[in-house]
């Protein structure tokens, strides 16, 4: 490798990642493909025989119908899914205007759409706009799932049927493929509130306390820019704003709870607000509102999921190729009796790949690259409000 390349082992990590969620979600859009294709070429054999032997003139304008309904919404995923309601739909023969409705009681506002209906097979798919205002989302229930089909020139009820849905909390997490979108490992990035109003004010706690540590005219959280007579690129700066943050963080309430988190089960993952209003995190939950903080402050940082553990590397700085790690369960803490080093650590390449590499041994390992969540469009609900 040339000397001016950066040894980068977390974007390799994170590169794999990538590569396995395009891989599964090339895999899931293929298979719905096929199987359209493969209802397509059927339904047209049965037009074509019908045609040859004769259709009736009722049958002739006949509306086939076919569709899918999501029986499980995880509410903070619901913007990435790529629906909620899988409708295929064709005629005999002739063309038939059809209005299409859908709503999920309590959780979307009703989804209309007129549509033309040929005797070539149309699949369309289907996810209502949520009603942000509607349904309490701090616990889990049933509702139903409305679906009606009318003919717009008569008003005939072509279908009318009603499933059951369970919506989940908005805390709630599962991950799995299934008909109505990818649901995978980076969709926790949807949990990240870089400008919520809890993760602002936690912001303004940390420049406090970056005052009271290095004087009243340096309190402010930089970035990546040169502060406190440090120049560009020294890690101490990114160093003493996360140290700033996880004080604040303790200042603030928030205690470690020494709880499981699993990628293999439906799993409860606290927002940040809310596990600041709560003062209690298991280590998903602090790494998650680190990270958030410090995306707020214009830093890069990204999760590291090894078995059991989740935490939080924070490049020093923008394409410097190195990282300080960050242990966010250190709670309670503050500056009188933490020091910086207890929490925070930059180690080299190797150290990092080292260090995966020996958790790798447990089980997977995902690094998570926060940066990613706009380009990805993993983007919970508070993003869906704006």
């Amino acid at each position: 490798m040339p000397d001016d390349e950066i040894e980068d082992t977390l974007a390799m990590y994170t590169a794999i990642s990538l590569s396995q969620r395009n891989t599964q979600m090339f895999n899931n859009y293929y298979n719905t493909i096929v199987v359209q294709a493969v209802s397509g070429l059927t339904h047209q054999i049965e037009v074509i025989d019908g045609l040859i032997g004769g259709l009736d003139e009722d049958k002739a304008s006949a509306v086939n119908v076919s569709y899918e309904m999501t029986d499980n919404i995880m509410p903070n995923l619901y913007p990435s899914m790529d629906s909620a309601l899988n409708l295929c739909i064709s005629t005999n023969s002739g063309t038939r205007e059809v209005i299409v409705s859908a709503e999920i009681e309590g959780f979307t506002q009703k989804y209309e759409k007129k549509i033309t209906v040929t005797p070539e097979n149309a699949f369309y798919m289907i996810k209502p706009q949520i009603a942000l205002d509607t349904m309490d989302l701090n616990t889990s229930r049933t509702t139903q799932f409305d679906l009606t089909l009318t003919d717009a020139s008569t008003g005939e009820v072509i279908v009318r049927d009603t499933q059951p849905v369970t919506v989940e909390s908005i805390y709630d997490i599962c991950y799995y493929s299934n008909a109505f979108g990818t649901t995978e490992n980076n969709n926790i990035l949807a949990w990240i509130t870089a400008e919520s109003e809890g993760v602002l004010t936690l912001r303004r706690n940390a420049t406090q306390i970056l005052g009271e540590l290095l004087g009243s005219e340096n309190a402010t959280l930089p970035g990546y820019q040169p502060a406190w007579g440090l120049s560009s690129g020294d890690p101490n700066i990114a160093a003493y704003q996360i140290y700033a943050i996880q004080c604040a963080i303790s200042a603030m309430g928030v205690r470690y709870n020494n709880g499981a988190y699993s990628f293999s089960d439906m799993q409860r993952v606290l927002m940040p607000d809310a596990v600041l209003s709560s003062g209690s995190g298991i280590c998903i939950e602090t790494a998650i509102l680190m990270a958030s903080a410090v995306l707020s402050a214009g830093m890069h940082p990204l999760i590291i999921l090894t078995p059991g553990h989740a935490q939080v590397a924070v490049e020093t700085w923008t394409g410097s190729g190195q990282y300080l790690l960050v242990e966010t369960t250190m709670l309670p803490c503050d500056p009188e009796t933490t020091s910086m080093t207890d929490m925070i650590a930059l180690w080299s390449d190797d150290e990092w790949a080292q260090y995966l590499s020996t958790a790798g041994e447990n089980g997977t390992v995902y690094v998570l690259d926060c940066d990613l969540q706009k380009a990805l469009g993993i983007k919970g609900l508070d993003y869906y409000a704006q």
